[in-house]
């Protein structure tokens, strides 16, 4: 009589691709024949987190793993850590255990934790099976417990203070952030908690060209991702030369502790952001900017949009719609018609596949009234409108769109919205339909295009 551990190897590993994975080391304990082909994918991808911290979720079959959710066990496709130092220890002892990891991820809480990291990673280096290395240290990237590490890192999460920032200023170090940026395995770089974008170049001392030329399509970083910092100034262009392709950008707007935007200096307005990505324009696949995107002193204009027709690979995009469409109310503010304003397909990349699109503050059901409140700052049927006109482009300059999703920021897990419920988007949802385009309604803090 045959049993399940019986079956051939390749049948076993059929069945086990669809147990969780957090289930696996508990799996491998029942017998050896099922040790054998677990343990490999058990050790194939390792993170570590210190209990008290909840690091972003890595995802290492995501084509732009730097850009994902927070950590949920139930989802995840690596084994946890729970011991750095035990860890170490049963890989000195196991050269196929070594072997095995392909890919290591490390949330560091305290500076022995960072040197455990760095430790781990010279053994698994000499293996010469380790491809990946995540690293989020807790030390300055100055310190002995870090330094080590970084010539192996290929993706890297920070917080502003680890750039070693000039003594008494909130501004980023420019020389320091662009040694980071050419770091040579390093393909994805997060950085968090940007007080001020002010480089050096600011001084007076040395032209901007000067610098573009010297650091220009230098860097191998794909992935780049700015989360709760507040938007630069003309020197994001300067940054954005940098990689010689980014794939990916990741950008959340936040506001200082003076609720404004680089304590008060002059910022990038949307249409501003577009001449930024041009040294990116033919890479540039997804492009993510959400967050307090309206705040105080941005130099945000209410007529002014970002314009990414000339993005030629740019598949994925999240917006604000603030950043999308110009409102009626808006144009009557600025002495314009809104007839003369370009409609969301016009200034979209001719390849675009998804679109998120950001409605903060509001209801759907506000958003989509026959007469919403004046507060939401739009007429009734006018969001519809554009969205509608929208998906009809997609037999034209938007041909390649597949999904919107409208996403409201709130506080909890992020759930599905049945727009089916609200009149007005009935006609949207008609439209959509026949042309064969997704429209979903999302509701929370993490974002539908991360899920």
């Amino acid at each position: 009589m045959s049993t399940f551990q019986s079956l051939p190897t390749d049948i076993l590993l059929l069945i086990l691709h669809f147990v969780p994975h957090t289930a696996l080391p508990r799996l491998a304990l029942i017998s050896k024949n099922l040790n054998c082909p677990i343990t490999p994918h058990i050790y194939r991808y390792i993170h570590y987190h210190d209990p008290w911290n909840a690091p972003r979720y890595l995802s290492w079959q995501s084509k732009y793993p730097q850009v994902c959710g927070h950590h949920r066990d139930q989802h995840r496709s690596d084994t946890r850590i729970y011991s750095l130092s035990r860890l170490l220890r049963t890989l000195s002892e196991s050269e196929n255990l070594r072997k095995l990891v392909r890919g290591a991820s490390f949330y560091c809480n305290t500076n022995e934790g960072d040197e455990f990291a760095t430790k781990t990673v010279e053994l698994l280096r000499s293996s010469g099976t380790l491809s990946n290395v995540h690293f989020a240290p807790f030390g300055m990237l100055g310190s002995s417990s870090v330094m080590p590490v970084l010539s192996a890192v290929t993706s890297l999460e920070i917080r502003f203070d680890h750039l070693d920032a000039i003594p008494d200023s909130a501004a980023v170090p420019m020389e320091r952030l662009y040694q980071i940026f050419s770091l040579p395995d390093l393909r994805s770089l997060s950085i968090i908690l940007v007080r001020s974008w002010m480089p050096e170049v600011s001084s007076g001392t040395t032209g901007n060209s000067q610098i573009s030329k010297r650091r220009s399509k230098s860097s191998n970083i794909t992935c780049l991702s700015l989360f709760a910092t507040v938007p630069p100034g003309p020197d994001l262009e300067e940054v954005l030369s940098w990689p010689i392709a980014l794939h990916s950008l990741h950008y959340e707007l936040c506001t200082d502790e003076y609720n404004s935007f680089g304590l008060g200096l002059p910022t990038l307005s949307p249409l501003d952001f577009s001449p930024a990505l041009e040294s990116q324009m033919t890479s540039l696949e997804e492009l993510i900017i959400h967050g307090d995107c309206q705040g105080e002193n941005t130099g945000y204009m209410a007529n002014e949009l970002i314009d990414l027709r000339s993005f030629s690979a740019l598949r994925i995009v999240g917006l604000d719609l603030a950043w999308l469409m110009v409102s009626k109310l808006d144009a009557e503010c600025f002495d314009a018609d809104v007839r003369d304003l370009p409609t969301m397909c016009e200034f979209l990349p001719p390849v675009l596949e998804t679109l998120q699109v950001q409605m903060d503050d509001y209801a759907f059901e506000q958003w989509f009234a026959d007469v919403p409140p004046r507060e939401v700052g739009v007429e009734g049927g006018e969001v519809s409108d554009a969205l509608v006109e929208l998906v009809l482009c997609g037999s034209g300059s938007c041909r390649a769109l597949k999904r919107i999703l409208l996403w409201r920021p709130s506080h909890g897990a992020t759930t599905e919205f049945n727009l089916v419920e609200i009149e007005g988007c009935a006609q949207l949802l008609a439209v959509a339909e026949s042309i064969g385009v997704g429209i979903a309604g999302w509701v929370g803090l993490e974002l539908p295009l991360l899920k």
